[in-house]
């Protein structure tokens, strides 16, 4: 079984939702066909990343990207991080020969985005932008939709 070493950016509001669904993996119906360690979590909130480490189960902690994109023992990098911090971390990672899972914004401008797509397809990499915010009920809630009863009508209201 194909062995899985976890690095992420990121150990705030998203970063948590990404933590959580990696730790439950192995409860899951059907399991991946890998096995997934939560290696190396990076925050410069050196409180945010040692509450999630403790709820989590990430092995240890650092305070920056470049320690996680830097280690040859992790194979898959999670950019949960700042939006401005989507870019360069994720263009690194693909250097190194990671698979990558980046939150949206992918990135701060159209440019950032086809270069960080160029580099990882010169790599031949997985790479994927999430998009996990939209399961949350408050922006569903705001745009009209109600995750429960679907949509409905009339205008959304800016807050």
């Amino acid at each position: 079984m194909t062995q899985l070493n976890v690095g992420m950016l990121g150990a705030g509001f998203i970063g948590s939702f990404h933590s959580y669904a990696l730790s439950l993996q192995s409860l899951i119906r059907k399991r991946p066909d890998a096995d997934l360690r939560l290696v190396t979590l990076a925050d410069v909130n050196e409180n945010a990343r040692n509450e999630a480490q403790r709820r989590f189960g990430w092995e240890r902690t650092v305070d920056s990207w470049e320690a996680i994109v830097s280690d040859p023992a992790l194979n898959v990098f999670v950019n949960a991080g700042p939006n401005v911090l989507h870019h360069a971390p994720v263009l690194a990672a693909l250097k190194a020969g990671m698979s990558v899972f980046c939150e949206k914004p992918l990135a701060m401008d159209a440019a950032e985005a086809h270069a960080m797509w160029r580099a990882a397809e010169k790599q031949r990499a997985v790479h994927h932008a999430a998009f996990v915010y939209r399961f949350v009920p408050a922006p569903a809630l705001c745009t009209g939709v109600d995750p429960d009863r679907g949509p409905r009508r009339g205008r959304p209201l800016p807050l």
